[in-house]
Order: C-alpha cells, then structure tokens, then sequence
C-alpha cells in the first residue's frame, strides 16, 4: 500500500521539473504541488511517509530562487537547500 501512494505522491513533487523552461508555470506548479503535500504529508506520516516532508520546504523555496529576478537569494537558497537534503540524508533512516 506504502509503494501506491509513494507513486502519486512523487509525481506531484516531480511535476514543477518538468516546467523548468516557463517560469510562472514551475512557479504555480511548485507552489501548488507545496500545498497539496503538506496536508498530504502530515496524512501520510501516519503510514511512514515523512520523508516527503523536507519536500515541502524544497518546493517553497524553488519558487523564490531565481537567479535572474534574484541574483542574491538564489545562491542563499541553493545552500540552505543543499544543506537540508544533507541532513535529511543523514538524520532520516530511508531517505
């Protein structure tokens, strides 16, 4: 049951990828997708899915790092991004 919800779940995470050449698209997209996990997320934690937590805050901030509107936040982001994969990876068993 775990692995047909994992399915769907990624694919929502997945989709603003996709829209990586049109900006207000990935920008909906993300933003949207970030919505629509964080209640699923807070759902599936019940049945082991938090991992797609930190997915969350990922999606967040893909929306707001742009380097060609905001050529100081996007580095800032890329890091504080960079960082919280690397943690997750570290401190969540099956990440």
């Amino acid at each position: 049951m775990l692995v047909q919800l994992t399915g769907p779940t990624t694919a929502v995470a997945a989709l603003p990828l996709t829209l990586h050449r049109r900006r207000m698209a990935f920008a909906v997209a993300a933003a949207l997708g970030g919505a629509v996990l964080m209640p699923w997320v807070a759902l599936g934690s019940l049945i082991g899915m938090w991992a797609f937590a930190v997915q969350v805050a990922l999606m967040s901030a893909a929306v707001a790092a742009d380097p060609r509107r905001r050529p100081v936040l996007a580095p800032i982001l890329l890091a504080a991004g960079t960082l919280l994969m690397v943690v997750a990876i570290v401190a969540l068993p099956g990440f």
